[in-house]
């Protein structure tokens, strides 16, 4: 039987596993509820420290919530980086799918996946999560820092958990890094970093401690120091070597190659 609670409940515990347990100033805003049926509740992410949206700031999390419930119907669910607080959060949703509401449908936009639970898809997820042993290798959270770089370009400057930082498309992957900046790169970066950089996404790279998450994926930088990527075209005379081959032919040259 659904409660007025149940329902309440359901929609406390989803905006709760949305928040970002470290950003604690962004806080999701109630926009409008329609309380008939179905019950519809809108609401967006606000950073109350400048009252500003902060889809960008709370995108991470949203995105890795919405890998692990849908991770769930998977044949083979891989690890997500999920605190214990969160994984019963997940345990609490799926339970009332399957004792009294029928569907709970989620659409964040921004191209992030919809999120639709029913009695089917709860049943088989609260079955996978009280398997101990797949829940170890569903739940498995081994986060990685260690000390390296990314070469990308300059996205957008701003604030990490509150710390100075840049953001930084990387180039191999695409994604989306943010980077917090040590002062001595803060410092330097005042004295020459200009707004066109940003706009023209000019080519940096950035060394500092890399986090990785449970599944191997950067998830930001700490204490990065930032470095212009400085490219230039080079014309096919300066490569030209005419003694490379050391008077040989490329046939004679390979075979001693070859023979060597």
């Amino acid at each position: 039987m659904l409660t007025i609670q149940d329902a309440m409940e359901q929609v406390r515990d989803f905006f709760d596993l949305l928040s970002d347990e470290n950003n604690q100033h962004v806080k999701w805003i109630l926009e409008h509820a329609q309380f008939n049926s179905p019950l519809v509740i809108t609401a967006k992410p606000i950073d109350t420290q400048t009252n500003e949206s902060a889809y960008e700031a709370i995108n991470s999390t949203v995105r890795d919530i919405v890998s692990a419930i849908t991770n769930l119907s998977s044949p083979q669910p891989h690890p997500v980086n999920l605190s214990g607080r969160k994984l019963k959060k997940i345990t609490q949703l799926l339970q009332r799918n399957t004792n009294g509401i029928e569907r709970t449908e989620c659409d964040f936009g921004n191209g992030i996946e919809q999120v639709v639970i029913d009695q089917d898809f709860a049943e088989v997820g609260l079955k996978l999560l009280t398997q101990k042993s797949d829940l170890g290798d569903l739940l498995a959270t081994f986060p990685v820092q260690g000390y390296g770089s990314i070469a990308g370009s300059l996205v957008q400057l701003g604030t990490h958990y509150n710390k100075p930082a840049i953001q930084v498309e990387e180039f191999n992957t695409g994604n989306k890094i943010w980077c917090q900046v040590d002062q001595l790169t803060l410092t330097k970066l005042n004295e020459k970093l200009r707004v066109k950089d940003f706009w023209e996404h000019r080519e940096v790279r950035v060394q500092g401690m890399l986090d990785f998450d449970g599944i191997g994926k950067l998830t930001r930088i700490i204490d990065g120091t930032v470095s212009y990527l400085n490219r230039r075209q080079v014309p096919l005379d300066e490569l030209h070597d005419p003694g490379f081959s050391e008077g040989h032919s490329s046939e004679e040259y390979l075979e001693r190659l070859r023979e060597d």
